[in-house]
């Protein structure tokens, strides 16, 4: 009979049988010059249930870290959650692991889904049934509501208003991921984000904030981390209310996420800006979580804008906002630059951050976006971007993805 061995054992072994004695213990020591690290193990084994689980993690290789992820993506070395202590599921929950160790391979990733029937209680007693409710425990949270529903969008921005520039499109590029939490009410009680400063094409150091559609009084706290759990570094350019995290002297709430880009997405090459340049290395950027709670919940209907009002405020002036087009600008704007330059904005009529064409400074894109290398303007790179802004959108609104005759291949920036 075999033994299965994966990690350092000594095994002892002795030989018998009836009407015989038994032979001497034996023993030998097996000791492994492992080159790559166990892959995660999974307690209890992942399959169907009716309670909540705490899963524990472990793996064969001493002190070996683990890291995981629920959302769906993979985890790495350094991306996921650092794996502290057991990880409590209320619900279906699919989780991905993966093992390291300095002077060894990482192990291959393990996912394990966990399928929680919880039939038809309502343990927080909020009138949603456990196995309908995200927040089973929690009984002024129900429902996640995800924007965009699968993966991340993108905002991306011009720095140069009220002119064109070069016109590239690239100044700042952010992916987001929205989630709105509703109570059983389908009351907005928190705003999630995860944020990803991909790309700045600028010699420009620009901030970047988001105004919501409510006063600064209906928010308690915000809260802005980086990946690694520290704050998100914000200079002395814009004033902090130290206890909501908003900004001072707004008349709606606005978060600002940074005051300078550079900050959070380093430049550490030569050049202009940061992944903008194919001949310059890639820096792999970091992801800001933002958890927004209000002080009492919110209806539905007052967040009309999935993505809110996110703005840029160029070159270290905060007054200078570039917004997406026809996005009113916040109180610590100056309007004295509308209809300027090449910017035809009119509050009169509701007309904000647009050419005398209607070529915007800023785009919001649902499904991502991959942009112009630098000074390459946006209507170079994406041959319908044009015809898409003149029209108001009603031409070519796929303008940006990669269909044949859509997009000059060598004009967009596909380092990684």
């Amino acid at each position: 009979v075999a033994v299965d061995l994966s990690s350092n054992v000594t095994l002892k072994a002795i030989a018998y049988k009836t009407g015989m004695e038994d032979g001497d213990v034996v023993s030998g020591d097996y000791t492994f010059q492992l080159t790559k690290v166990a892959s995660p193990v999974f307690a209890p084994v992942p399959g169907n249930y009716t309670t909540p689980k705490s899963i524990v993690l472990t793996s064969l290789t001493n002190n070996a870290s683990i890291r995981y992820t629920t959302d769906g993506s993979t985890p790495t070395k350094t991306t996921g959650t650092v794996y502290i202590a057991p990880i409590t599921i209320v619900a279906t929950t699919t989780i991905n692991a993966i093992a390291y160790k300095t002077g060894l391979d990482d192990s291959e990733v393990v996912t394990s889904t966990y399928t929680i029937h919880l039939g038809d209680a309502d343990s927080d007693g909020d009138g949603v049934a456990d196995n309908e409710d995200d927040y089973p425990a929690d009984p002024l949270r129900a429902s996640n509501n995800f924007y965009p529903g699968v993966g991340f969008g993108s905002l991306a921005f011009e720095d140069n208003w009220p002119f064109k520039a070069d016109y590239d499109m690239n100044d700042m590029v952010i992916d987001y991921r929205f989630n709105q939490v509703t109570n059983a009410n389908n009351e907005v009680v928190e705003i999630k984000a995860k944020l990803v400063l991909r790309a700045m094409g600028a010699t420009f150091h620009n901030g970047f904030g988001i105004e919501l559609p409510v006063l600064p009084s209906q928010v308690s706290s915000c809260v802005a981390t980086l990946k690694n759990g520290s704050p998100v570094p914000l200079g002395n350019l814009v004033s902090i209310d130290p206890v909501s995290g908003l900004e001072k002297n707004q008349t709606k709430a606005v978060v600002i996420l940074f005051d300078d880009g550079y900050n959070v997405l380093p430049q550490l090459y030569s050049g202009i800006g940061v992944n903008t340049t194919p001949t310059v290395p890639f820096i792999v950027p970091d992801t800001i979580n933002l958890v927004i709670t209000f002080t009492s919940p919110i209806s539905s209907d007052v967040f009309v804008n999935s993505v809110y009002n996110p703005f840029i405020f160029a070159n270290k002036t905060r007054s200078t906002e570039i917004h997406l087009p026809n996005y009113a600008p916040t109180t610590l704007a100056n309007t004295g630059l509308f209809a300027t330059g090449e910017d035809t904005s009119n509050p009169s009529s509701q007309r904000y951050y647009k050419t005398s064409n209607n070529l915007p400074w800023a785009i919001n894109i649902y499904e991502g976006y991959s942009y112009p290398v630098e000074k390459v303007a946006i209507v170079t790179a994406f041959l319908h971007f044009a015809e898409w802004a003149q029209s108001g959108g009603v031409l070519y609104p796929d303008w940006y993805k990669d269909i044949s005759g859509y997009r000059d291949a060598s004009s967009i920036y596909t380092n990684k």
